[in-house]
């Protein structure tokens, strides 16, 4: 199983982040160019990929964890930029 999810997402390596945001405790990422798309007569921009995510997360960098699920459910406090 995990080695045909890490062949499914492989083709989000190299894509551009072009959104980010969530809905309660779902995370969701999308990448790629933005697309038209017409839903219901309505004309919606949609990324080309989505990635919703519904479990434990985390993204790091250099073995640091910028950010991860948990970190919902925190107080808001002030947040350095880490470079990302």
């Amino acid at each position: 199983m995990k080695k045909k999810i890490k062949s499914q997402l492989e083709i989000l390596i190299g894509s551009k982040l072009s959104n980010i945001g969530r809905a309660s405790n779902l995370f969701w990422l999308e990448f790629g160019d933005a697309l038209s798309v017409i839903r219901r007569g309505r004309t919606q921009e949609l990324a080309e990929y989505a990635l919703n995510i519904q479990c434990s997360w985390r993204i790091t960098k250099d073995n640091q964890i910028l950010v991860a699920s948990r970190d919902f459910y925190c107080p808001k406090s002030e947040w350095r930029k880490r470079g990302f």
